[in-house]
């Protein structure tokens, strides 16, 4: 029934009871195209027999429906053409590039009418007691089309996407590390591993066991998770995303078994609605405490985030600072307990490091080139029989510590230290 969600906490509560919800939403009530409208869209009853918002278990529902009609631009230019064929034949010469133009209006008024529709209903619920509202989307973009309706129907909309205290890449990238999900949760079998390096790919797990060395391999390398797979309390299970969204949402036999049949079409919606949306708000909620609670900072409104006063997503630049500070704390952890760990790319550049010279062939990859007076990474190399990689690594960690100079133009490098 609900298989994706986009949440939005609501610290103030709804001031509306159900019939005034319902009264604020007609003012954008869907009407469906004209005959020259491309696009409409507007609120709808949710199911049959049903009042633009209803009130059912303590929770108001409502239906958002996006209409638009397809008009696809090859059809366009060949209708286009036609009729520039036509004209010149009849003036003589070439349709310029203003004549063109307004063709091209004229054959899209005609064809409008004509044009298949294609309609999205997206459901929202908002629960007063608990505070949330919730928009059955994949994605906040998706959600920003039901939230820009509900601006225009209440003027305002005072509500910022879901954020929480610890981040939840970095929280992510715990739980994987350490193969352990917190209390009442557990890690399922898909998950996405993104590198913060520019040129490194996505790696995709699904159905498959990710407390395995590959993943760990692949965490070592720099790659940290933007989705993974969970189940809270054996009874719900989603795709956690970096952003706090809950995809592919699935309610477990436990769950479902036990479910009495209802009686007509009406009490079943309402029954498996009602059955879905606490499952998910439960485990919303669970998510949120152990992320360390809602994040304390003022709430932008959504109308700033329309007008771009904020942003209602992270960027891949974020993501990639977010995702390296989570590697910075998870090292300086390790090494505030004695070890060393490094995290570099795909070709062995070193991104994230900490502990005692990170690597335990550092001291004697130091020895010899303090002996030779050669910062030479085949010398590294040919010395203590490693890879050409993790040779170029410790020299790299020798300039940053000041014993051997950075590169030079020719590729030469200087020893500085005595």
């Amino acid at each position: 029934m609900i298989r994706n969600i986009v949440a939005y906490p609501l610290p103030h509560g709804w001031p509306h009871l159900a019939n005034e919800t319902a009264d604020l939403l007609s003012r954008r009530k869907f009407q469906g195209c004209g005959p020259l409208d491309t696009v409409h869209t507007g609120f709808v009853p949710p199911r049959d027999d049903a009042e633009l918002c209803e009130a059912i278990a303590g929770r108001y529902l409502f239906c958002h429906q996006h209409e638009e009609k397809i008009l696809p631009a090859s059809v366009v230019t060949e209708y286009v053409e036609i009729k520039c064929e036509e004209i010149e034949q009849q003036q003589g010469y070439k349709p310029g590039r203003s004549q063109r133009k307004t063709i091209k209006e004229e054959v899209i008024a005609e064809l409008l009418p004509q044009a298949f529709t294609k309609k999205r209903r997206t459901l929202a619920w908002i629960n007063r007691d608990r505070g949330w509202l919730i928009i059955d989307a994949t994605s906040a973009k998706r959600a920003e089309d039901v939230l820009q309706d509900m601006r225009h129907a209440l003027d305002t909309m005072p509500v910022a996407l879901l954020s929480t205290e610890i981040n939840p890449a970095r929280a992510m990238l715990g739980w994987l590390a350490d193969n352990e999900a917190p209390a009442r949760f557990t890690i399922d079998s898909d998950c996405e591993l993104v590198s913060f390096a520019e040129d490194e790919g996505i790696v995709r797990y699904s159905n498959w066991d990710l407390s395995g060395e590959d993943v760990q391999y692949q965490l070592s390398i720099g790659r940290a998770p933007t989705l993974l797979g969970l189940t809270f309390d054996d009874r719900i299970s989603f795709i956690l995303t970096n952003r706090l969204e809950l995809k592919r949402i699935v309610l477990l036999d436990i769950v479902t078994a036990g479910q009495d049949e209802a009686d007509d079409a009406v009490a079943k919606f309402d029954a498996d609605f009602t059955l879905v949306a606490a499952e998910i708000e439960g485990a919303l909620e669970a998510l949120v405490g152990e992320l360390g609670g809602l994040a304390k900072k003022g709430d932008p409104d959504l109308v700033d985030m329309a007008n771009g006063g904020a942003d209602p997503g992270r960027s891949t630049g974020d993501l990639r600072r977010e995702v390296r500070s989570a590697f910075e704390k998870l090292a300086e952890g390790v090494a505030a307990d004695g070890g060393s760990m490094t995290f570099s790319t795909g070709d062995g550049r070193v991104i994230v490091g900490a502990g005692n010279e990170h690597d335990p062939l550092y001291p004697d990859a130091k020895r010899i080139v303090l002996e030779q007076r050669r910062p030479s990474i085949s010398l590294v190399q040919r010395h203590l029989r490693i890879g050409y990689n993790r040779a170029a690594r410790l020299i790299e960690q020798m300039e940053r510590d000041g014993i051997v100079s950075a590169m030079r133009a020719d590729g030469s490098r200087e020893v500085l230290a005595a």
